[in-house]
């Protein structure tokens, strides 16, 4: 069983324990897509119906909901909104530590014939 919250935007979040190369923990909260957005279901919408007036149902997709697009009673699309970046976490420095080693000539400059094949000469 997993457990979390759901907090008032409706998204699921849990806890995680991450062990880097070194053996220390670190502790995140992931939100989990889980697709509810507050409703019980998805609004289905036919590609008539988008073509006829498209920015009304953009505004619902800013508005945070998802549409699925029908065909013949098939889904075939499904536009939602793009995730916030609100809960984006920064790469911690030292991510990589130990993983690979910078060699002592990283910064040298590039020999000629490479430097003209990157000026396209």
């Amino acid at each position: 069983m997993i457990k979390g919250i759901v907090n008032a935007d409706f998204e699921a979040i849990i806890s995680l324990s991450i062990c880097d190369s070194d053996g220390k923990v670190y502790t995140q909260d992931a939100i989990i897509d889980t697709g509810f957005n507050g409703w019980l279901s998805l609004l289905n919408v036919t590609v008539d119906e988008i073509q006829r007036d498209p920015l009304k149902y953009l505004r619902q997709v800013e508005a945070g909901e998802t549409i699925v697009i029908v065909r013949s009673d098939q889904a075939i699309a499904e536009i939602r909104p793009i995730a916030s970046s609100k809960h984006k976490q920064l790469r911690p420095f030292g991510l990589c530590a130990g993983e690979f080693t910078v060699p002592n000539d990283f910064d040298a400059p590039l020999p000629e014939d490479l430097l003209s094949a990157f000026e396209g000469k």
